[in-house]
């Protein structure tokens, strides 16, 4: 089960983005950047929590300033598209095709939003985010804190499964 979850979350999926853009955009050896991505994550992952709160610290306001420097860079050299773009945009994003499309796009987001919602995250079996915030917990013996972490895992299963009939109830009597 676990091996397949991390098949269908973002832990593989962000290593292999990462390892194709260093080998199309820079040209860095997909072996090279696997090995220096592996050695990063085994260094936080062996060092503890602190690490990686201190390594996101330090690199998310990078990120934001690479992101942010990168977009002004691009508006500045289309600079003379810039008052057609905006007029293309507002004529665009405002006629009857486009609020109808999006009103119904809404629609349907926010209904498989609340569907996928319901399905995979009432119970996260075999997913791993709960299980890892459970295991950052300081307690003085831990089989108090894997038991806590048991019985609100089966309070939450049973909660959304009788919720949801009182739910499906009112709206059939409507």
């Amino acid at each position: 089960m676990i091996i397949s979850a991390l098949f269908g979350t973002g832990n593989l999926i962000q290593s292999q983005t990462i390892v194709n853009v260093f080998d199309k955009v820079f040209n860095i050896p997909v072996p090279i950047t696997a090995i220096v991505l592996g050695g990063i994550v085994a260094f936080l992952a062996f060092t503890g929590i602190q690490n990686i709160t201190r390594m996101a610290v330090i690199t998310i306001p990078f990120i934001l300033a690479m992101y942010v420097l990168g977009a002004l860079v691009l508006i500045l050299l289309n600079i003379q598209l810039l008052p057609k773009t905006i007029v293309d945009i507002f004529v665009s994003a405002f006629s009857f095709k486009s609020v109808t499309g999006g009103a119904f796009g809404v629609g349907i987001i926010l209904t498989l939003k609340e569907g996928v919602r319901r399905g995979i995250f009432s119970s996260e079996a075999s997913m791993g985010s709960s299980g890892i915030a459970a295991a950052t917990a300081r307690v003085s013996f831990t089989a108090h804190q894997g038991a806590v972490f048991y019985v609100s895992n089966i309070c939450r299963r049973y909660c959304n499964k009788y919720l949801n009939r009182v739910t499906n109830t009112i709206f059939r009597c409507l």
